[in-house]
């Protein structure tokens, strides 16, 4: 009997070991998951993700979205301003005129400071960029925007005025010539031709600069529902 009980205690402690060796494996691989998850959560918290956020709505004209990142003073004052009561509504009446225009927004740097950050960032229509900075705030652990970030280029004319320059000059009805205006600003046009667009005025540019926003316009015309340009 003594020679058959040592490999049986043998084989127990193995056993032991064996266990001892998955529930410490089990015990690592609990904390290291804990670690990710808290480090994740940091990252969420943080300004750079709520910068981030911010980009990706204004990029993919989620303008919704774009207003539930605004601090509660600001979207109450937004609110007012534009007699709405709720995100759904106010980017409806704000944004309609930018859902159907490719604007890019990119996030340059972040600088915080305790309860705010600064955010500096790109704003790209087609061949044209800028560079504008806004605010976001610390509420309550949520990072949010407490001031509005601004995606219209300055040296570059808005979808209305060239709206309107068609509305004007050729009697286009709104709606054809807000499809028109659209297509313009989606072009690799300069900010020189936008704007010899909007004052209806050729002489700013050249010639083959001018034909090159005839050829869009009369393709956006048709396009637009507005008929075949004869000519």
């Amino acid at each position: 009997m003594s020679t058959t009980g040592a490999p049986k205690k043998s084989r127990f402690k193995l056993v032991i070991i064996l266990v001892s060796l998955f529930v410490v494996a089990i015990v690592v691989s609990v904390a290291v998951v804990a670690a990710l998850t808290v480090s994740e959560l940091i990252e969420q918290d943080s300004p750079e993700h709520a910068a981030e956020e911010i980009a990706a709505a204004v990029s993919g004209s989620d303008f919704e979205a774009l207003c539930k990142l605004y601090s509660d003073d600001t979207q109450q004052d937004l609110f007012e301003a534009a007699a709405v009561g709720n995100c759904g509504d106010y980017a409806d009446r704000r944004f309609d005129p930018y859902q159907t225009l490719d604007v890019q927004m990119k996030v340059l740097d972040v600088d915080r400071n305790r309860a705010s950050a600064v955010v500096t960032y790109s704003v790209k229509w087609g061949v044209a960029e800028e560079t504008h900075e806004f605010t976001l705030v610390d509420e309550d652990g949520d990072w949010k925007m407490s001031t509005i970030p601004d995606f219209e280029l300055d040296d570059r004319p808005s979808r209305a005025a060239l709206a309107q320059a068609f509305i004007d000059g050729a009697e286009i009805e709104r709606r054809v010539a807000e499809c028109i205006a659209d297509a313009l600003l989606d072009s690799d046009l300069t900010d020189a031709q936008l704007n010899a667009v909007a004052s209806d005025d050729r002489s700013s540019i050249s010639d083959d600069d001018a034909d090159e926003v005839t050829d869009i316009v009369v393709d956006a015309f048709t396009d637009c529902g507005g008929g075949a340009v004869s000519g």
